[in-house]
């Protein structure tokens, strides 16, 4: 009966009916391989856009850090400079004052100088006067006595 079945002639249409069966269940069978590797496709293309947004958000992070960074850095510096211009202000009226001293000291010194000179010329002057004093001190004296002697004689 077997060998009945095998010679059995198939109906017209009916070899391609199974053909065409066979070729749409291997076309449903790659499509389902292609759908499956869509999936895996758009599963990795999610991940990678996910990967991308987190590196994103990572590099943003980053950038905004470093802003923050710069602009703590630039307040610094400008704090910085406006010290320097303060010191460079101080220095500028240390040395004014450096300077007001020393003409104030130079002029201090030229006044002792004048000083002592002027008390040596009136020491000198107040020796002379001195012995000129005693001179007339000693003429007065000698006057007196010839003054007193013509007196005392004539009394």
């Amino acid at each position: 009966s077997s060998g009945i079945n095998a010679e059995w002639p198939l109906r017209p249409g009916e070899k391609e009916k199974k053909s065409l069966s066979a070729a749409v269940t291997n076309k449903d069978a790659d499509i389902s391989a292609l759908a499956e590797e869509i999936n895996k496709l758009q599963n990795k293309i999610q991940q990678l856009e996910e990967a991308n947004q987190d590196a994103s958000i990572s590099v943003n992070d980053e950038v905004k850090s470093l802003q923050l960074k710069i602009s703590h850095i630039d307040e610094e510096k400008a704090n910085l400079s406006k010290k320097l211009s303060d010191l460079q202000q101080e220095t500028v009226a240390a040395k004014l004052l450096k300077s007001d001293l020393e003409l104030a000291q130079k002029n201090k010194d030229k006044r002792i100088v004048d000083l002592k000179s002027k008390n040596e010329s009136l020491e000198s002057t107040n020796k002379k006067m001195i012995f000129e004093m005693e001179e007339m001190n000693v003429k007065v004296d000698t006057l007196s006595k010839k003054k007193k002697v013509p007196t005392a004689t004539l009394r």
